[in-house]
């Protein structure tokens, strides 16, 4: 249900941080923000970015 990244290290997000499933389709109920998407984006381990992702998560819900 879940795709993993191409490194295998986590999960495989679309740009909204909505996650793929094993197809290549964006989930439109489970998101994901946090230490799995580093194989992306390595960045998403700090706290600082993190905040990023979650004001990038926050547009798309309220959207």
């Amino acid at each position: 249900m879940i795709r993993s990244d191409r490194l295998g290290l986590g999960i495989d997000v679309a740009e909204d941080c909505a996650v793929l499933g094993a197809d290549g389709s964006p989930s439109r109920s489970l998101f994901y923000i946090g230490p799995w998407l580093k194989a992306n984006y390595w960045e998403a381990t700090a706290v600082p970015d993190l905040r990023v992702f979650a004001r990038r998560l926050a547009g798309t819900l309220l959207a």
